[in-house]
């Protein structure tokens, strides 16, 4: 007897101790593994929404203020230039169009990134340098 127990009680003392000890080790493990990813988490949330903003407030993102070219043939060139405001991926024309937005003609760009492979449109206006 050790210390008035017996001793498979003392082996079944020490058996229940490591068993919850052992649950107590593996939810802690768990609950740094659960932080790790939220944190994970919340750093991706943070950089999509800045890219989105990036995306939102670049050149050409509105067709209220497009980018002013002095020819068309800049057009297709500059868009490609811009890179992807998501991952700064290459971007590469996938269709060239013109549309009529309240008096002025614009032509609009729909770009797809080679990295990401998301697409953005980008508008431009024509405006011929002035003759002196």
């Amino acid at each position: 007897m050790v210390g008035g127990m017996h001793p498979v009680q003392v082996v079944l003392l020490l058996a229940v101790v490591g068993a919850v000890g052992t649950i107590v080790w593996r939810v802690l493990q768990w609950s740094q593994a659960r932080a790790a990813a939220s944190a994970r988490a919340h750093e991706t949330a943070a950089r999509e929404v800045a890219a989105l903003s990036r995306a939102r407030t670049r050149p050409g993102a509105d067709p209220r203020q497009p980018i002013d070219v002095q020819s068309a043939a800049a057009i297709e060139p500059r868009a490609e230039a811009a890179g992807c405001p998501w991952c700064d991926g290459n971007v590469h024309v996938v269709e060239h169009g013109a549309r009529g937005d309240g008096g002025d003609r614009l032509r609009v760009v729909t770009l797809r990134c080679g990295s990401c492979g998301r697409t953005q449109v980008t508008y431009f206006r024509v405006q011929p340098a002035a003759i002196n």
